[in-house]
């Protein structure tokens, strides 16, 4: 009896088989940076959904800032809606800054949008800090921040 061969698979290009391990690099690589750091942060897909939070950024969420279908979102509803606002200017590539909350919960946010690459997964970072620490976030804030002014919500 005859053995059948395999039929040849068309070739690929070696970027297809490559492209789904190269798209989180840069998110893994950025979030084990911030991990180590003990930055609070929570890293978003061009969807503004997460795909992955910080410990220290666990040890924030809570009453002011939860996660909710895999999208941060603010307790009280003026603060969700500018802080949805931010999102979305930062995926489309415009730094934003905002506090959320009062008192002793009140948060200082800075979102940074990532240069705009196809073959990756990360379009943003959110960095949480109290409001008190504001200081701690604006400064890393400005190591990724790619051009423009910081915009205020």
């Amino acid at each position: 009896m005859a053995m059948a061969h395999p039929r040849p698979r068309p070739a690929r290009p070696a970027a297809d088989d490559l492209a789904p391990l190269i798209a989180g690099v840069h998110a893994r690589g950025m979030f084990d940076a911030l991990d180590m750091l003990g930055q609070a942060a929570i890293l978003l897909d061009a969807q503004g959904r997460t795909l992955a939070v910080t410990g220290a950024a666990t040890r924030r969420l809570g009453a002011t800032l939860a996660l909710c279908g895999r999208r941060p979102v603010a307790d009280a509803e003026e603060d969700d809606s500018r802080l949805q606002r931010a999102i979305r200017d930062s995926l489309h590539g415009m730094p934003a800054a905002l506090e959320i909350g009062t008192g002793a919960a009140e948060l200082s946010l800075r979102l940074l949008p990532m240069p705009a690459d196809p073959n990756q997964l990360l379009a943003a970072i959110l960095l949480i800090d109290s409001a008190r620490n504001g200081l701690r976030a604006q400064g890393l804030a400005s190591f990724g921040r790619p051009r423009g002014a910081l915009a205020t919500h």
